[in-house]
């Protein structure tokens, strides 16, 4: 109820901040461009308590990762050619180092212990294969499994049958 009570203060304060801003305008040309911005920024406030309940925010921060980096790689390859291959492979490396530590981060924040995490990283950054190893007892650790497995899928959009993990026993 607290979470409700602050989205509507939120849009109220907004909403009476556009309109003082709207009324402090030197001229009213500008009006147009600043009710196109302060309309946009609207439907971000009203609709970022939704995205957050339904997970499309993870999934939406994935896309958009995923579409940086590929741009990254798209620009890096147009500056560099196929001369500088070896830098283009550290590059992904690096992306892939990166990447193990998230799915590293997203096991302990769900309570699993980590041993190891290795991905794959096919072209344009795509992960194929991820591989996580747990400390732990199989039938304990099934939820937060499940849970990291749907993290993965929806943060880099990997298919679960790519997700592999398994339970070393303590």
């Amino acid at each position: 109820m607290k979470a409700i009570e602050n989205w509507v203060k939120d849009i109220v304060f907004y909403m009476i901040f556009v309109t003082m801003v709207m009324n402090l305008l030197p001229d009213p040309k500008y009006e147009k461009y600043l009710r196109l911005f302060a309309g946009a920024v609207m439907i971000l406030l009203a609709f970022g308590p939704l995205a957050r309940i339904t997970g499309m925010e993870t999934a939406i921060a994935g896309m958009f990762e995923k579409i940086i980096f590929e741009d990254d790689v798209r620009t890096l390859k147009e500056e560099l050619g196929a001369v500088d291959e070896r830098r283009i492979a550290g590059f992904y490396e690096r992306y892939r180092a990166a990447v193990e530590s998230d799915i590293r981060t997203m096991a302990e924040s769900d309570g699993l212990e980590c041993v190891s995490v290795s991905a794959r990283v096919a072209d344009a950054g795509n992960l194929s294969h991820v591989k996580l190893v747990v400390r732990g007892e199989q039938n304990q650790a099934g939820a937060e499994i499940a849970s990291v497995r749907r993290k993965i899928g929806a943060y880099y959009g990997v298919e679960e049958r790519d997700i592999e993990v398994d339970v070393e026993g303590e």
